[in-house]
């Protein structure tokens, strides 16, 4: 049986939606080594911290996005070889490819705004209690303990903290 000659907009449709799956995955994997030479190429600890805390989960929902694109272009290029004229099975694949790659990007999205916080917080703890080095003698700093602090602290310092603790305390 000889194949069906294939429209040859679909044709430059299929080569233009694989290489658009290729440039989305490889943006989406260059966007996350570029976040993390960032992150490795801060310093202090504190900055460190900052960075992290402020953009860690913005930078992760740009490379989900690429991703969910990458995905949806996939699903587009799907069957390609099965279909050889414009019609209904086209507009078919275009939503079903929006609809994957939505999901994706959008499940991702959610994982992120919701799951991965406390994850987060797990590592945003590392980099707050890491040792710090005192920049005017050079020795080595330790984290004080709530005690340790207060002697520290001045009188509404300390009545800003108990105030503080009882909103924690009861919410």
């Amino acid at each position: 049986m000889e194949p069906l000659p294939i429209d040859p907009f679909l044709d430059t449709w299929h080569e233009v939606v694989a290489i658009l799956s290729a440039i989305f995955l490889l943006s989406g994997i260059v966007t996350y080594f570029i976040y993390k030479i960032r992150v490795s190429n801060i310093r202090d600890y504190k900055d460190k911290y900052d960075f992290i805390n402020t953009n860690e989960i913005k930078w992760y929902k740009i490379v989900y996005f690429f991703f969910g694109a990458s995905v949806a272009m996939i699903i587009n290029i799907y069957g390609a070889g099965k279909v050889s004229e414009m019609g209904m099975w086209f507009y078919v694949r275009i939503f079903m490819s929006i609809a994957g790659g939505t999901l994706i990007a959008y499940v991702a999205s959610l994982v992120l705004d919701y799951y991965y916080p406390a994850k987060l917080n797990k590592k945003l703890v590392k980099w707050r209690n890491m040792p710090r080095i005192n920049p005017a003698s050079g020795n080595k700093m330790r984290l004080l303990s709530e005690s340790e602090e207060d002697v520290h602290l001045d009188e509404g310092m300390r009545a800003e903290e108990n105030v503080f603790q009882l909103i924690m305390m009861f919410g």
